[in-house]
């Protein structure tokens, strides 16, 4: 069995099997995770997921339904992404997991897109997606850039999707599930892909991380535990850049407010880029109007740390 399926039989079993709460969970993500279930069939796994990121399954029904969204992702892809590199990415690893290009994956396009004119990549740079949907982040920007290693954090249910489908795209190669037990194997460049539940979430502040992104999945967490991840990226000597795509205002099923401009951003930072997302304001649906708007607008922001 490869290091990559051991790692998803590992989070299976200590996320499905065994019922527990997450000490870093929001109460959106009390609420979502409820709605993600997985069932293990021989070796395979019957997911079904609810709420985390834009995943179409690809049969006939599913291709014919979508077409009128093509129009507007065509639309999206032309104004915003116009890559055809980048464009062909994306199609390798929708075919890998078998998934339709949707809104979710042209969205990863444009922001790689955006990285890519601020930030320069070198060989074996480490790249932290802190709360990617079912790896699709991940597994975009390490086929753009194979030598990059990709570092997924992410709660214990939702890191199994990451690392379910990551192995649908790259199968057997080198990975690890860190934890506080086996934390020094990882000053070496011997793994693609690293696993990390958010419960270990302090263990970045000792990665040789490059880059951190977060898009979408900040806005899911309460106060405190995006202050601990800005301190925990900051603590982190070998940090340069870090990308934030995320609601302006959220308020959480418990009421609290999370505000993108509140996050314990610094004076000191060099802002790169901040500003509202305009590819990010509506998604495209089947029927009539074809288009609805995102709950509030979305903004983004790249800063070099000093």
């Amino acid at each position: 069995m490869s290091e990559l399926k051991k790692i998803i039989s590992e989070l299976y079993e200590s996320n499905f099997n065994i019922l527990k709460k997450s000490s870093v969970s929001s109460s959106h993500w009390d609420e979502y995770t409820k709605k993600l279930s997985v069932t293990k069939i021989g070796d395979e796994y019957n997911i079904s997921s609810y709420g985390i990121a834009n995943f179409t399954y690809k049969n006939i029904y599913s291709i014919i339904k979508s077409i009128p969204r093509k129009f507007y992702l065509f639309y999206i892809y032309t104004l915003y992404l116009n890559n055809i590199r980048v464009f062909k990415n994306i199609i390798e690893v929708c075919n890998k997991t078998n998934i339709l290009i949707e809104f979710d994956q042209i969205k990863h396009g444009i922001i790689l897109n955006i990285l890519k004119k601020y930030i320069n990549f070198k060989n074996n740079n480490f790249v932290c997606i802190i709360g990617d949907g079912h790896g699709f982040c991940g597994s975009l920007i390490k086929k753009h850039l194979p030598n990059t290693k990709i570092i997924f954090i992410n709660l214990g249910r939702n890191l199994f999707l990451d690392a379910y489908y990551v192995n649908k795209t790259f199968g057997n190669v080198n990975s690890l599930l860190l934890d506080k037990k086996n934390n020094k194997k990882i000053i070496t460049d011997n793994y693609d892909f690293i696993f990390i539940e958010a419960e270990n979430f302090e263990l970045i502040a000792k990665l040789p991380v490059y880059l951190f992104i977060n898009i979408a999945s900040m806005q899911e967490m309460d106060n405190k535990t995006i202050s601990k991840y800005f301190e925990y990226i900051r603590k982190n000597s070998e940090t340069e850049y870090f990308y934030c795509c995320n609601r302006k205002e959220k308020t959480l099923p418990d009421s609290e407010k999370i505000i993108f401009d509140k996050y314990p951003w610094l004076s000191s930072d060099k802002v790169l880029v901040e500003e509202i997302c305009n590819w990010y304001k509506k998604y495209p649906i089947s029927r009539y109007p074809f288009l609805k708007n995102f709950d509030g607008l979305i903004k983004h922001k790249l800063i070099k740390l000093k």
